[in-house]
């Protein structure tokens, strides 16, 4: 209801603000314009709807939790800071790599890299402008962006910030049991032990994710594309994100 009075606030039609506030929270990315949310080139429209895609992939459960006056709860959250740090940093990178190549301010430049890191974080899909033209590393942040995806718990795609978090901390521990192979070293998030019967699950949910995306590669590939478009083609496929490159 708050996404819809603000995008009618800002000029956006009636229906139109209906279709992309469900499209939004539901992280759907689907526009009733072909151009998207480009179409529309409004910077306000651009910031509700990015800070709208940014908390629909927060996991639900700590809005419930919010809803009950657990205030600490977001601030406890190791899923919920690290997103967020995703966020503001591939942020902060498309910004400055749009910076004087692209945009010659920096409020245009965040403006059009903050709201498509977003929506490739969370999956949603929206766009506003083409970022097949943006330059390499702007390119390269929204491709490793397509691996993240967006909170559990939430309607978002994308592998889920919670799993890349205990991938990369067992990761860690491995490496540790090298340097110390009589080391008791368990793997923690919030301070509470993952057992093994949580850590294999997300290992071997990582392993089929992987083997889906290039057995989905090969497939695209076989199709006579050139490798980005079938590389990221199966990215936005497996990862339920919608747009690509090339």
């Amino acid at each position: 209801a708050l996404e819809c009075a603000l995008l009618l606030l800002f000029g956006m039609q009636p229906l139109d603000a209906v279709m992309h506030t469900f499209s939004t929270v539901a992280i759907g990315g689907f526009s009733p314009r072909n151009e998207s949310i480009g179409s529309y080139n409004s910077g306000w429209i651009d910031l509700v709807v990015t800070v709208f895609m940014l908390a629909a992939g927060v996991n639900f459960s700590l809005y419930f939790r919010l809803s009950r006056g657990e205030l600490r709860s977001l601030v406890t959250n190791i899923e919920l800071r690290v997103y967020m740090a995703i966020a503001a940093t591939a942020a902060l990178v498309v910004t400055l790599s749009l910076y004087g190549p692209v945009y010659n301010t920096i409020a245009e430049s965040l403006r059009y890299g903050a709201f498509q890191a977003v929506s490739i974080l969370t999956t949603t899909g929206y766009t506003t402008t083409d970022y097949n033209r943006w330059p390499t590393l702007a390119q390269a942040v929204l491709i490793a962006l397509m691996f993240v995806g967006a909170c559990a718990g939430s309607t978002g795609g994308g592998i889920k910030v919670v799993r890349i978090i205990a991938l990369f901390k067992q990761a860690a521990n491995e490496l540790r049991y090298l340097i110390n192979p009589r080391g008791v070293f368990p793997t923690r998030i919030a301070l509470r032990p993952l057992k093994k019967d949580i850590l294999y699950p997300i290992a071997s949910f990582f392993y089929l994710y992987v083997a889906l995306l290039i057995v989905t590669m090969l497939v695209v590939a076989s199709a006579g594309t050139d490798l980005l478009s079938a590389f990221s083609t199966a990215l936005a496929t497996v990862g339920n994100i919608g747009p690509g490159f090339g």
